[in-house]
């Protein structure tokens, strides 16, 4: 990023093996990074890295201009955005960058609800898994680009 831009600020919650390398990368190119894990050793490692490790989902997403969630299933992506203390701690505007491994039926039924906030949903889910996430690369299953 341009040293005349202002920073973005991304709120990113579950710093796991694919969260937390990716989180890590985050500071260094300009992002100011929030993170939550419920472990303290993941929020530690982020802060390591120049992140901001918060205690709860909530000071995660405060300040964030997108919020990324990393997490393990569609289940758990509508029970963390649709808490109240999350939805209230948001700005109307903020874009919700899906990254988990969610079922897309689902995901489109939660970006109807979450349109009504005035909160954008985008589904992009991870490629590369954790290997891609520690490189800084997508994994392209043995094939390369031309």
């Amino acid at each position: 990023m341009s040293e005349n831009r202002t920073p973005v600020d991304v709120g990113i919650i579950r710093l796991g093996n694919t969260g937390g390398p990716m989180s890590a990368r985050l500071p260094a190119r300009g992002f100011v990074v929030h993170g939550f894990d419920l472990s303290a050793e993941a929020r530690q490692q982020l802060q390591a890295a120049g992140g901001r490790a918060c205690d709860n989902r909530a000071a995660a997403v405060t300040d964030a201009d997108a919020v990324i969630l990393m997490l393990p299933s569609s289940d758990v992506v509508e029970q963390v955005v649709l808490d109240n203390d999350v939805l209230a701690a948001m700005r109307p505007g903020t874009v919700m960058i899906d990254m988990s491994s969610s079922i897309p039926g689902k995901t489109v039924q939660l970006a109807a609800k979450l349109q009504a906030s005035g909160l954008p949903l985008l589904d992009a889910p991870v490629s590369g898994g954790v290997r891609g996430a520690r490189n800084g690369q997508p994994h392209h299953h043995g094939r390369r680009r031309a």
